[in-house]
């Protein structure tokens, strides 16, 4: 049947040629192109990491030249595997949803370097589309983020319900975590725990509290948005 030509093999493992080169490398390079893409979009609001990006659109190729260069040969095979196993990575641990991006640029590029690129297609489009239905529906989006907030104060400023008024107008919630002291217990740190009103303003609330505490140190943290890059 024709649609089962689709999914034959494309390159024959036995004689390596530089037309097969080209075709699983270029066929790599746009699987990696288009999983970067829709990486970005599905994150350009939460935030997206630029080197994971930058990864997702090498990874297939790499992976397609190292499975063509081993097919057919168990030596070559068991030597890459030698190799792969003493690296050492040193990065932190991935968000797992990052992960599945990785796992898909690693088996489309694997699957274009052993020949079935209509697969690595396949694939690669059915899963595009499904994280673009994932991230329109917000299927399995958490409840509003915890917000953690620190304000300084100065040791004399009498703080108990002070900010109570203002919490009330931006935030569905606010409770105090937590106090220390700074610079030899000149001054005080709060850490709040807070959940922002849909339409609050992050802005006018932090103005608001600087009129209180003095104009000193206050500090809104997203901490799942460390090292990621926000649009919109």
């Amino acid at each position: 049947m024709k649609i089962d030509k689709l999914f034959a093999p494309v390159v024959d493992a036995n004689t390596n040629t530089f037309a097969d080169a080209a075709i699983i490398i270029g066929a790599a390079l746009v699987l990696g192109l288009i999983t970067s893409l829709i990486y970005i979009f599905t994150n350009k609001k939460t935030g997206y990491s630029s080197s994971l990006a930058l990864s997702l659109l090498f990874i297939p190729p790499i992976m397609a030249v190292v499975m063509f260069l081993i097919s057919a040969n168990t030596a070559r095979a068991i030597g890459a595997m030698g190799v792969f196993s003493i690296v050492r990575f040193r990065s932190a641990p991935a968000d797992p949803k990052d992960l599945t991006y990785i796992f898909l640029a690693l088996v489309s590029g694997i699957g274009c370097g052993i020949g079935y690129v209509g697969f690595a297609v396949l694939l690669v489009l059915v899963m595009c589309v499904v994280f673009f239905i994932v991230n329109v529906t917000k299927f399995a989006a958490p409840k509003p983020t915890n917000i953690k907030l620190r304000i300084t104060v100065p040791e004399d400023l009498n703080f108990n319900n002070l900010f109570d008024d203002i919490f009330e107008k931006y935030t569905n919630s606010a409770r105090l975590r937590r106090i220390k002291t700074r610079e030899f217990g000149s001054l005080f740190e709060l850490q709040y725990t807070v959940i922002m009103k849909h339409d609050a303003s992050p802005k006018d609330m932090i103005d608001e509290i600087r009129c209180r505490n003095g104009n000193l140190e206050i500090s809104y943290i997203l901490s799942e948005f460390a090292d990621k890059i926000v649009e919109g």
